[in-house]
């Protein structure tokens, strides 16, 4: 039980052990207090420290964001499927990034990893395809709130623990499924609140913000590199996301 459910309980509680009191007692001091006990837990659910901006202030810039990122790839003529490669490539244990292929480029891992203890900048060839994911930072507020660093934990942490986030604690969505098959991960959203995360699935190679973000969760906890196979949101708002864990071998 978090802390915020725990005071909301406690606050009911009291309040109501007060007003039987005062009934007994016929005490209207304590009536009054009990009442307010009340009164804020009914009220506590709603109260938030966090600082929330319009929703159509959020979509009108996830959206010229998303149109300026799509735009450097085109000009850079990058359009294959991104492969999300996790922090053991890079000096920083913090860092992902994002490869994107040009035609007929293909990633050789065991180059990766000598460019990796170099820093992947120095390398000309492989810096040009190196983005940082779009859901980079979102993945990151995942961590937050879960309290936890996603590469010490495994793929199954995930399975058990995304979808409590996203549809309880962000309200991103009405539910979260995600099953993982030996090398692949299928995560599905039901009824998505937020639909400008799912925006741009078609064009970008990198897919979606909230794709993007779940891949950076993949990546970490499965120290595998992630290709995002195949992206689909329905009218209704539904999300569909085919991951696949790649084998660290030269990939096309």
């Amino acid at each position: 039980m978090d802390q915020a459910r725990l005071t909301y309980l406690i606050l009911l509680s009291t309040g109501a052990a007060v007003l039987l009191i005062s009934a007994v007692f016929v005490s209207s001091f304590l009536a009054f207090i009990g009442l307010g006990l009340v009164f804020l837990g009914v009220i506590f659910p709603y109260i938030r420290t966090e600082e929330y901006t319009k929703k159509a202030l959020f979509d009108a810039t996830l959206h010229s964001q998303l149109e300026l990122l799509h735009q450097a790839l085109r000009w850079l003529k990058l359009d294959g499927d991104a492969i999300y490669l996790p922090p053991k490539y890079f000096s920083d244990p913090d860092t992902i990034r994002a490869f994107v292929p040009g035609e007929q480029e293909v990633l050789d891992f065991s180059a990766l990893g000598v460019a990796g203890k170099q820093e992947v900048d120095s390398n000309t060839q492989l810096s040009r395809a190196m983005l940082i994911p779009p859901g980079f930072e979102l993945a990151k507020l995942f961590e937050k709130i879960l309290e936890t660093d996603f590469t010490k934990v495994d793929l199954q942490y995930l399975r058990d623990k995304l979808p409590k986030l996203l549809v309880e604690s962000l309200e991103i969505a009405e539910k979260m499924e995600m099953r993982i098959e030996k090398s692949d991960v299928f995560v599905s959203l039901k009824n998505l609140k937020i639909k400008s995360l799912s925006e741009e699935v078609e064009q970008l190679p990198l897919g979606s913000m909230l794709g993007s973000s779940i891949a950076c969760a993949i990546v970490k906890a499965g120290g595998q590199a992630v290709r995002v196979k195949n992206q689909h949101i329905s009218e209704q708002g539904n999300v569909l996301i085919h991951y696949s864990l790649l084998s660290e071998e030269v990939e096309s």
